[in-house]
């Protein structure tokens, strides 16, 4: 299987803190208690030991903002958290609800390409 391009929303060191997980996978309580601006919508992601090792991605800069808008990723920025492209080796989808599916990548493997700021992903996609 070849390897994919796919993005999530991070701080900027190795694979990056999430916003509900912190690096070694622990709940970070209610995401960013700060933050009540991100509209990703908010579904039960129950343990499963299949996917171990394995973070949130989305497939491209346009699913990503499915989960967050604009103004989301403007105040996230903000502190500290930004649009970051990965190449990962092992990317699937996790059914989290019947018909519902979040992608997934294994975290082992993954290389940060680079960062991309929500400025100029929004010129480039007008």
């Amino acid at each position: 299987m070849p390897n994919k391009i796919v993005c999530r929303v991070c701080t900027t060191d190795g694979v990056g803190e999430g916003i509900w997980y912190d690096k070694d996978g622990n709940p970070k309580n209610d995401g960013l208690p700060a933050v009540k601006c991100y509209h990703a919508p908010q579904f039960a992601m129950p343990y499963s030991s299949d996917h171990c090792g394995f973070i949130s991605v989305a497939d491209s800069l346009a699913d990503l903002m499915f989960w967050f808008n604009p103004t989301d990723i403007r105040a996230l920025e903000r502190m500290g958290y930004f649009i970051t492209l990965f190449e990962a080796e092992n990317v699937k989808q996790y059914e989290y609800a019947p018909g519902k599916f979040n992608t997934v990548a294994q975290k082992k493997g993954m290389v940060r390409l680079g960062i991309v700021k929500i400025e100029d992903y929004l010129k480039n996609a007008q």
